[in-house]
């Protein structure tokens, strides 16, 4: 056992001493089985005792179905898939959507922008049919989770108007839905994507 595991072990212990009575129905604690020195639990643990610094939150290790444990209230990456569909079912501007979220359909929507592209070359259309259709079906949906993407980050969904600013203001935009989430509930709703 090294270092790291011995470090989260002892973490663990002292967190289960701490803990409030857990009723029958809440998971129980355990260490994730170390694969390799370098996993993110071990890197993290070996550099706080280098430092000598402690976690900036304080988690709750909980034993999941696959055997192994997990911060409990960890913010996780949506799949490709998932982005898709949350972008085309949820079109309300409330609530919050995630970092992953937003950047991975802004992905998905460049690579479909180049296929109807290279499908106009092809056809030898007008460049602008396509593109001008597949733009306009995605608009309202996209100010939306735009919108989502600002409340994640604590700011009004009018922080969108920004990017009307000439030059500057899609830079300033780009920052703004590039930041962190913000790692606790907010006014505009859970953290996304936490499991």
């Amino acid at each position: 056992m090294n270092e790291a595991d011995k470090f989260l072990q002892e973490h663990l212990a002292k967190a289960q001493r701490n803990a409030q009575p857990s009723s029958p129905a809440r998971p129980t604690v355990q260490a994730r089985p170390s694969t390799s020195a370098n996993s993110s639990y071990g890197m993290n643990a070996r550099f706080q005792q280098q430092t000598n610094t402690s976690s900036a939150y304080e988690h709750t290790y909980v034993q999941r179905d696959e055997g192994y444990a997990m911060p409990q209230g960890v913010q996780h990456s949506v799949s490709m898939g998932e982005a898709i569909k949350r972008f085309w079912t949820n079109w309300k501007s409330d609530g919050r959507s995630s970092r992953s979220e937003y950047w991975k359909w802004m992905l998905i929507n460049l690579i479909v922008y180049f296929i109807l592209g290279f499908v106009s070359g092809m056809m030898q259309w007008d460049d602008r049919l396509l593109s001008g259709l597949w733009s306009l079906a995605i608009f309202a949906p996209s100010i939306a989770i735009v919108c989502r993407r600002l409340h994640d980050t604590g700011r009004s969904g009018g922080w969108f108007f920004i990017s009307f600013i000439p030059f500057i203001g899609w830079i300033i935009l780009w920052v703004l839905l590039a930041i962190p989430s913000e790692p606790h509930e907010n006014q505009y709703g859970p953290v996304p994507n936490v499991r």
